[in-house]
């Protein structure tokens, strides 16, 4: 999970890296990506936050 308006995505070759999640993370179950959200997810989309990791445990 990460905003769109994070810095870190902005580096050079994230892109590929975002891409690639799947290939290199074992049992990963998705990707999600904030429209219009910084790096601090967790305190500026708390309630989609929330949501997506509540929706991630009862899909375990």
């Amino acid at each position: 999970m990460a905003g769109d308006r994070d810095l870190l995505l902005a580096m050079q070759g994230m892109d590929r890296v975002v891409a690639n999640l799947a290939n290199n993370v074992p049992q990963l179950r998705g990707k999600v990506i904030l429209a219009d959200c910084g790096h601090w997810t967790q305190q500026e989309r708390a309630s989609e936050v929330n949501g997506a990791m509540i929706d991630f445990l009862r899909a375990l």
